[in-house]
C-alpha cells in the first residue's frame, strides 16, 4: 500500500471497515471484517502493526509525516536526551518508541529504554499528579500504566529480550499504594474494581480504558506465564464489562456525560478514546458500528456537532455555570486532559465522518491555534493537534487523513440530534463561521448544582434562556430526563419536551428573523442571560390559547418580528406557532429528520 492510499486513514490490516459475513447489527462489539489474529510476541499493535511499518515509513517521507515526526522531536525537547523532573512525562517512552518504529534508529529505543526505567524508579510526569511508582490515586493509574504498556509495545523489537520479559513482567504485576485516597492500584484492581466513589465519575473510565491498553499490550506475549495469561483473560472479561457500563450508562447516545462537558472529556480523552482505536487494530473488535450503541463514536463526534470559532478560541457547549462541574467551554488543545480531540479522534470514527472532523479542525480550530499556542508551534510548522504530552504525535502520524478533502458536516452529519438518556438536545443550523446557531439543552445529568439548562449560541453570543428545571433524582443518582418527544427536522429546527417544558427551534426564517427558539410551561421565564446583545436578540412573551410563550428572536441585522394571538396561533411574521400537545409545531417548516 502506498502512502496516497494511506490518506484515507486505513491502514492494510488495521483499521478496514466491514462487517464479517453472518454478522448481525445487534453484535457489539463487532467482529473487525479480515483482522489477522495477533502472533505471539507480535509488536508494534495498539496503533499500527507490523504489516503496516513500509506504508507507515513510505508516509514519513511525504512532507506531512516529516512535519509530524519533528513534532514529536520538539514535543520530547529534541529527542535527543532522558528529560529531568519537571520537563519529563511517563509517555516519553512512548514518544521514543514511535520515532523507532517509523526511523529504524536504535536510539530512540535506546532512549525509550532510559525514559521508562526512570518512570519506574519514580521519576514523575510533568504533571506530579501521574507516576506509576506511584501515581497519587485510582484515577491517575489507569493512564500511568498505560503510558508504560504503550512504552513496551513500540520499543519491543528494540529492546533485548530478557528486558522485555522484565517489562512485561513489572506491567503485569504492578501493584502499588496511591499517595492519596483510593488504597492499592495493580492491573487486576483497573480491570475488575475501578475505584468508583460515584455512580458516574471520570474516574471511572481512566481506570478501564487504562486497564484495557495495557491488556491489549501484554496479550499472548511469551514473556508471561500461561497462568498469567488466563488472569489477562478474566482481566479482559472485566474491563468489556466496564466499557458497556461507560458506553451505555456513563455517557449518553450522543456523548454526554453524567458529570457534564469538562469531566467527560477527562473520562474519554487519556485512555478511552486511544482505546476503541486499540480494539480495532490490537483485538479486532469494532465498537463503532452498532446503530443501537451510537456513545463510543460520539465521544469524538459531539465536538463536530458543538464547536465554535469564538474570539477567546474555539469552543464548545457546556451547560454548566461558570466552570461547574469543572472544565470550561474552551477547547484546551494543550491541556493534558482537554486535549486530542482530532489527532485520536480519527482513529475513533468511522470513515464516513472523518471529512467532517477534519473540516472543523481545518475551518474552526487550526487557524486560531498561531494566536493561541504560538510559542508551543515552531515558524513554519503545524501541530496536527498534539501539544504537550509527546506520544500524541504518533495518533497525528497513524490516523491523520492526509490528502483526504475536507467536507462540510451538513454531507454526514444531523444538525438536530437527542440523547433520552441524558437528556441533551441540540439543535444547530449550519457549520460555516463564528456565526452559527447552537441551541443546547440539558434536561438531566448526574448532579443538578450550578446548571446552565439551556444555552443558544448565535452570532456570536452565547447566551442562557429560560430556566430549564433540572430533572434529577438527588444528588449522586442519575437523573431522569422523562422526555415526552423529540421532533427533530432536516434544516436543524425542531422540537423537544420534557419536565412539562416545551422548546421549539425555527431556523426556516419565516418570520423574518434568522433563528426563533419558543418556550413553554415552567421553562418560560423569559429571562435571557450571558452575551446578549440586544440589537441582535429579543425576548418577547405572548399568550395565546391559553398558552404562555416565551419567544426568544435572533438576527444580525436586528430583524424582530413582533408576535400576535391569531385564535390560539401565534403569528410571528410569516411564521405561525402553535403548541401541539408536548410539541412546538411551527406553520412553515423542514421536512422531518428520519
Amino acid at each position: 500500500m502506498n502512502s496516497s492510499l494511506l490518506c484515507g486513514a486505513v491502514l492494510a490490516v488495521s483499521l478496514t471497515a466491514g462487517v464479517a459475513a453472518g454478522q448481525t447489527k445487534s453484535d457489539w462489539p463487532a467482529p473487525v471484517k479480515d483482522f489477522v489474529p495477533l502472533k505471539a510476541g507480535e509488536h508494534p499493535r495498539l496503533f499500527f502493526r507490523p504489516a503496516d511499518l513500509p506504508t507507515l515509513r513510505d508516509r514519513a517521507k511525504t512532507p506531512e509525516g516529516k512535519m509530524i515526526i519533528e513534532r514529536t522531536k520538539f514535543l520530547l525537547d529534541g529527542a535527543d536526551h532522558v528529560r529531568d523532573q519537571g520537563k519529563f512525562t511517563l509517555w516519553d517512552g512512548a514518544a521514543f518508541g514511535f520515532l523507532f518504529q517509523v526511523t529504524g534508529e536504535q536510539k530512540y529505543a535506546d532512549l525509550a529504554r532510559q525514559s521508562v526505567d526512570a518512570a519506574w524508579s519514580g521519576r514523575r510526569d510533568k504533571d506530579g499528579r501521574y507516576g506509576v511508582n506511584p501515581p497519587d490515586e485510582p484515577l491517575r493509574a489507569g493512564p500511568s500504566i498505560s503510558a508504560m504498556a504503550m512504552a513496551y509495545d513500540l520499543a519491543y523489537t528494540g529492546w533485548p529480550a530478557d528486558y522485555r520479559k522484565e517489562q512485561a513482567q513489572k506491567i503485569m504485576t504492578w501493584s502499588q499504594q496511591v499517595r492519596k485516597k483510593g488504597g492499592k492500584v495493580s492491573l487486576e484492581q483497573l480491570s475488575l474494581r475501578p475505584v468508583n466513589p460515584n455512580p458516574i465519575s471520570n474516574h471511572f473510565g481512566l481506570q478501564v480504558g487504562g486497564a484495557g491498553i495495557t491488556i491489549l499490550a501484554l496479550k499472548g506475549d511469551p514473556e508471561l506465564t500461561a497462568e498469567q495469561q488466563k488472569l489477562l483473560e478474566q482481566y479482559q472479561a472485566g474491563v468489556d464489562k466496564n466499557l458497556v457500563k461507560t458506553f451505555t450508562y456513563d455517557h449518553g447516545q450522543t456523548g454526554y456525560f453524567g458529570e457534564h462537558a469538562g469531566p467527560g472529556t477527562i473520562n474519554t480523552t487519556w485512555t478511552i478514546t486511544p482505546l476503541l482505536a486499540a480494539e480495532r487494530i490490537a483485538h479486532g473488535r469494532d465498537w463503532l458500528s452498532n446503530p443501537a450503541q451510537r456513545a463510543p463514536e460520539w465521544l469524538t463526534l459531539r465536538f463536530v456537532m458543538q464547536t465554535l470559532p469564538t474570539p477567546k478560541g474555539p469552543m464548545y457547549t457546556n451547560p454548566t455555570a461558570g466552570r461547574g462541574g469543572y472544565g470550561g467551554d474552551e477547547m484546551q488543545q494543550d491541556g493534558g486532559h482537554h486535549a486530542t480531540y482530532f489527532c485520536q479522534g480519527f482513529g475513533a470514527v468511522r470513515p464516513q465522518y472523518r471529512p467532517a472532523l477534519q473540516w472543523v479542525y481545518e475551518k474552526f480550530v487550526e487557524p486560531l491555534e498561531q494566536k493561541q499556542y504560538a510559542a508551543q508551534i515552531p515558524s513554519g510548522q503545524k501541530s496536527f493537534d498534539a501539544f504537550g504530552v509527546p506520544h500524541r504525535p504518533m495518533f497525528s502520524f497513524v490516523f491523520w487523513p492526509i490528502g483526504q478533502k475536507a467536507e462540510n458536516p451538513e454531507k454526514t452529519m444531523p444538525k438536530a440530534i437527542g440523547d433520552p438518556h441524558f437528556g441533551q438536545y441540540i439543535f444547530r443550523n449550519r457549520w460555516q463561521d463564528e456565526n452559527d446557531t447552537i441551541v443546547a439543552i440539558l434536561f438531566g445529568a448526574r448532579t443538578d448544582d450550578k446548571l446552565r439548562r439551556m444555552m443558544v449560541w448565535s452570532n456570536g453570543q452565547q447566551m442562557t434562556f429560560g430556566n430549564v428545571t433540572p430533572v434529577t433524582t438527588g444528588s449522586g443518582k442519575v437523573g431522569k430526563a422523562n422526555v415526552d418527544n423529540f421532533v427533530p427536522l432536516t434544516d436543524g429546527s425542531g422540537s423537544v419536551s420534557a419536565g412539562g417544558s416545551t422548546i421549539g427551534v425555527d431556523y426556516s426564517g419565516t418570520s423574518g428573523a434568522q433563528v426563533v427558539v419558543v418556550m413553554t410551561g415552567p421553562a418560560a421565564t423569559g429571562t435571557l442571560g450571558g452575551s446578549a446583545d440586544k440589537t441582535k436578540s429579543k425576548v418577547h412573551t405572548i399568550e395565546s390559547g391559553g398558552v404562555k410563550y416565551s419567544i426568544l428572536t435572533v438576527d444580525p441585522s436586528g430583524k424582530h418580528p413582533a408576535p400576535a394571538d391569531n385564535a390560539g396561533t401565534v403569528a410571528l411574521g410569516g411564521q405561525t406557532i402553535k403548541l401541539d400537545g408536548n410539541k412546538i409545531v411551527f406553520g412553515k417548516s423542514a421536512a422531518p429528520l428520519k
